[in-house]
């Protein structure tokens, strides 16, 4: 009898064993390209984030010069120039990527502040239509819709916007 307590043993083993081996999980093609597509993920953060520090660090200096009501150097209007340029081709290369939110906000926020409405609905634009959910977005849907009342839409190549009525009105 012991032999046969000890083979239904050893057979119970197996049988659990093979379970459990078989459920373990083996990886596949598409848990490969998951893990490629994290990898390659954190490398596109890497490159924003790098390309993003000269960026932030020059619009930090000229957001100081605003707020204190100094003047721009010929050299500081070449860098706030630069800047957009170089935002410009991040947000054309990843245009759906929340890391550059905040810092194409802040140039849109800069360029308004100085003036150049253009440069500023551009940039308000880009985050209006591509990152409408986050809060950055609202702001900037409400910053156009600003512009727009104060130049009028065919300021910005849009068609004229027709009237809100207000709540007297109604």
């Amino acid at each position: 009898m012991p032999f046969f307590k000890r083979s239904a043993a050893m057979a119970g083993l197996t049988v659990v064993v093979t379970v459990m081996v078989a459920a373990m999980p083996i990886p596949s093609a598409q848990a490969k390209k998951k893990k490629k597509k994290k990898v390659d993920d954190s490398k596109i953060v890497a490159e924003i984030e790098e390309a993003l520090t000269p960026i932030n660090e020059t619009m930090k200096q000229l957001m100081t010069k605003v707020q204190s009501r100094l003047l721009f150097t010929p050299k500081d209007s070449a860098e706030l120039d630069g800047l957009k340029w170089e935002l410009i081709t991040l947000t054309q290369k990843y245009p759906k990527r929340k890391e550059l939110i905040q810092s194409v906000y802040q140039a849109a926020a800069l360029y308004h502040t100085r003036d150049f409405y253009q440069d500023a609905f551009d940039l308000y634009t880009f985050l209006a239509t591509n990152h409408a959910d986050h809060p950055y977005g609202v702001r900037s849907q409400l910053a156009i819709h600003k512009l727009n009342q104060k130049f009028g839409a065919s300021m910005f190549g849009l068609p004229a916007m027709p009237e809100v009525a207000s709540a007297k009105d109604q």
